[in-house]
């Protein structure tokens, strides 16, 4: 029996779960089917987020349950997520976690799943309690997205240029026509 190889799991999360540079460590199901994946980013070393310097020393390893699209039914997603200590001296932070792009920073969903409700909530006509239904959330959780996802579309519309003010009829051509 062949055994994969860290190249196949780091690919299986990326496939998996669109979670690029991370690995799969375990993927186990338990007596009621239930699933549950545990995976850690492949990345050596963090950034810290005050200073930028690169840390490679590891704090603690912690475990963070994280909601994702489900397929063929639930799946829990673990990340064992990495909190690094500041190798700068003067830097104020001594320790942070490791964050990615599709995990950011104290998220409990990842990006794939906030756009999987969005484009729910949008693209159909149904309550918010059904859409958190179906992905297995809470109604607060989705209606959160829903009005943070509002709330940055009015601070776009605010900020976009207005080309057009007024769109009426040619002021010159009125009560003449021809």
């Amino acid at each position: 029996m062949s055994q994969p190889t860290a190249g196949a799991a780091s690919s299986a999360a990326s496939v998996l779960f669109n979670l690029p540079d991370h690995e799969v460590l375990e993927a186990t199901r338990d007596d009621d089917g239930a699933r549950t994946v545990v995976i850690a980013a492949t990345a050596s070393e963090a950034a810290c987020p005050d200073c930028g310097a690169l840390s490679s020393r590891v704090h603690q390893r912690t475990r963070q349950r994280l909601a994702d699209v489900s397929f063929d039914g639930h799946v829990e997603v673990a990340w064992i997520k990495k909190r690094c200590k500041c190798t700068e001296a003067l830097c104020a932070r001594k320790s942070f976690t490791e964050h990615t792009d599709q995990v950011p920073p104290r998220a409990r969903l990842t990006t794939g799943l906030k756009d999987a409700i969005l484009d729910a909530v949008a693209s159909e006509v149904r309550a918010i309690d059904r859409v958190a239904n179906q992905f297995g959330l809470s109604w607060p959780t989705v209606q959160r997205l829903v009005d943070q996802a509002a709330a940055a579309l009015a601070a776009w519309r605010r900020t976009r240029p207005r080309l057009v003010r007024r769109l009426g009829i040619d002021e010159h051509r009125f009560r003449s026509v021809r």
